[in-house]
């Protein structure tokens, strides 16, 4: 009987079990094991909000961004908002430079005596504050001016319009032999005509 006895509480020492010596009842008391640490699932990495790019800015008579009519060849040098810089256009006075992002090459800028005289669009992706832009045939762009559209003749075939802004600055639309606008420029509206019918190259 000894050794059954032992035999039983090996086997229930095996199983998890503790008996007790004492008299009475023995009740076998279930041990646990350990704490359970369980992980937490992984955390996705934050998702960056989209970013929207900046609109480009409208063509208006005082020019467009930085490429104001009257802003000076050392302040847009010192802002780094000029590519492509010619300094020796072979007119004394005069220097021409491209645009930079987002306007690129969209965007000549033509200078003299140090500060910006007027500014071309080349590109329809550019537009006037009034929607007026590259492409657009003579009808469509005195739909947009109305009256306020002059048009003019050099004298050789080619048209152009004018635009008088409320100062002494403009805008000017030369055509190609197709009938459609292909450059915008924007500045002193007597300089600009001026240029056009007097075949002015500088």
């Amino acid at each position: 009987m000894a050794v059954a006895a032992v035999g039983l509480a090996v086997a229930l020492a095996t199983a998890g079990c503790l008996v007790r010596s004492e008299g009475g009842p023995k009740e076998p008391i279930v041990t646990t094991g350990g704490p359970v640490v369980t992980s937490a699932p992984p955390t996705a990495p934050p998702t960056a909000a989209p970013t929207t790019p900046p609109a480009v800015a409208k063509l208006a008579p005082t020019g467009i961004g930085p490429y104001a009519v009257g802003a000076t060849l050392v302040a847009l040098k010192s802002a780094k908002v000029l590519a492509d810089l010619n300094e020796s256009t072979g007119c004394a006075g005069w220097a021409t430079a491209r645009g930079t992002a987002p306007y690129g090459d969209a965007v000549t800028i033509i200078f003299y005596n140090g500060t910006v005289n007027w500014v071309e669009v080349t590109s329809p992706a550019i537009s006037t504050v009034e929607g007026a832009k590259v492409g657009l045939t003579l009808a469509a762009l005195k739909g947009i001016y109305g009256t306020k559209a002059t048009e003019l003749n050099d004298g050789l075939g080619g048209k152009a319009v004018s635009v008088h802004g409320a100062t002494a600055l403009g805008l000017f639309f030369r055509f190609d032999a197709t009938g459609k606008v292909k450059t915008i420029e924007a500045g002193k509206s007597e300089t600009l005509e001026f240029r056009f019918t007097e075949g002015e190259g500088c």
